[in-house]
């Protein structure tokens, strides 16, 4: 097995790091994100005691996106200290890379892979950045979609311009809240998936240099081998089930957010489809945001599981009747250790994949198709 001591040192996903863990260390943003939380808060209980006031279904529709919009900022802002101390501790505890005898095809497909990422995050940054200022732009239906522009106009007209260029202001930095829980669970996704191909490339070479199992020190080889893929497998299992854990309802309060956001924008865009028009931009990049993130995360869950997959694959395939009682041993719990995938999985029903996404477009599908349905029946 070739030797590679500086294989993978360093942190190669340092852009990805450095906008959704790095940043909001700094004390300043910390400080921001906590001003902004208590913002938030009262908006959102103006927000409700004047729906609750009102209690109108059509008022409810039109601004139902600009309310649910509000939890789903709140909850990202509530989130991010947490998930972002999370981050921070996890990679402290993973042993990081420090895979020693990489293969150098390997390590560069890794490293290849790694670039790819830190260039598709500053590509979709520039998406979400352009998505926030077209937002900014004012619109004469502003205050018809927007709840808060709304209350402002309300109750503070001599400070309306002042209010609404507070909220424009704010689009950027609420652009990346909004994001960022998000691209902290592809941070870990994406370190599972390259620790995992490491091992891969371990166990393919756990004979390399042997031609027969004759030869002496074989045995001894391949034990040292296999308890140090045991010790790698084990790091990035318990790695994985501790963030699962730790996050598992704040990602269930995130689907369920998501959902209801989705369900208020359905509703918006059958009831109120003529304040859509000459806004193709703001929706068009807002859209492309929401859908590539949603996609590249379940693309991301994904992947980690087929990678996991190949583990077991690869064991299932190595000479382990070559070995002697006490390698076999070592083999047989491994084996059985790797049986299932890892998965990004918070329930028996609820796992992170490609399932997942036909689920939620099929739940879609049923609410836009009824929709439909109740509008021609108003007609």
């Amino acid at each position: 097995m070739p030797t590679n001591k500086n294989s993978l040192q360093g942190d190669l996903l340092h852009m990805v790091k450095l906008v959704s863990v790095d940043f909001f260390q700094i004390k300043v943003v910390r400080q921001s994100l906590n001003i902004l939380l208590v913002s938030l808060l009262l908006l959102e209980l103006t927000q409700t005691y004047m729906f609750l006031k009102k209690f109108d279904i059509f008022f409810l529709i039109q601004y139902g996106p600009s309310f649910t919009g509000t939890i789903f900022v709140l909850l990202s802002t509530f989130t991010i200290p947490y998930s972002t101390q999370l981050v921070a501790k996890f990679f402290n505890e993973l042993k990081y890379w420090d895979l020693k005898n990489a293969d150098p095809k390997v390590e560069e497909n890794i490293k290849r892979e790694a670039r790819r990422i830190n260039l598709y995050l500053i590509l979709y940054l520039i998406l979400v950045a352009s998505s926030a200022v077209f937002n900014m732009i004012p619109n004469q239906d502003d205050v018809a979609m927007m709840h808060y522009f709304m209350i402002a106009r309300t109750y503070f007209p001599r400070w309306e311009n002042c209010f609404f260029w507070v909220f424009r202001f704010s689009y950027p930095m609420i652009g990346l809240i909004m994001i960022s829980p998000y691209i902290q669970v592809l941070y870990c996704c994406k370190c599972f998936k390259f620790k995992s191909l490491l091992l891969l490339s371990a166990l393919e070479e756990i004979e390399y240099g042997f031609e027969d199992s004759g030869d002496s020190g074989f045995q001894s080889e391949i034990k040292n081998k296999l308890i140090f893929c045991v010790k790698l497998y084990n790091n990035i299992l318990t790695g994985s089930l501790k963030m699962v854990k730790d996050i598992k309802y704040l990602i269930i309060f995130f689907v369920t957010t998501s959902a209801w956001l989705i369900i208020s924008l359905l509703f918006f865009s059958v009831y109120f489809q003529e304040m859509l028009s000459g806004k193709y931009l703001r929706f068009s990049t807002l859209t492309s945001a929401s859908l590539i993130l949603g996609l590249y995360l379940l693309y991301t869950c994904q992947d980690v599981e087929d990678v996991s997959s190949e583990i077991f694959d690869v064991l299932k395939n190595l000479s382990w009747y070559r070995w002697n009682q006490e390698n076999r041993k070592i083999y047989l719990m491994f084996t059985i250790v790797c049986q299932n995938p890892l998965r990004i999985e918070f329930s028996e029903n609820m796992v992170v994949d490609y399932s997942l996404g036909a689920q939620l477009a099929k739940t879609v599908y049923s609410v836009m198709s009824v929709l439909a349905q109740l509008k021609d029946f108003g007609r």
